[in-house]
């Protein structure tokens, strides 16, 4: 029997997310809500596929050559993120 995938990969949710990409859990949100960021819905919550989030990462760097979305730049180092 294989373990759970959340178990493998286990998603995040806003909070961690915002805090991860060191933007505000309101920008995470309008990203959502302009369909600019990869989701998923579980029942009425947010949650994020790190897996998803990393290859969106590398695709905005790759179209843009930088990672800067709207006013917020992003550090790739994660850590310390504001809310």
């Amino acid at each position: 029997m294989t373990a759970p995938r959340s178990a493998e990969c286990p998603l995040l949710n806003v909070d961690e997310l915002a805090e991860r990409l060191n933007i505000s859990v309101r920008h995470v949100r309008r990203l959502v809500a302009e369909r600019r960021i990869p989701y998923l819905k579980v029942g009425h919550l947010l949650r994020f596929e790190p897996a998803a989030i990393d290859a969106w990462l590398q695709g905005l760097i790759a179209c843009t050559g930088t990672t800067e979305i709207g006013r917020s730049t992003l550090m790739l180092t994660g850590g310390g993120g504001r809310k």
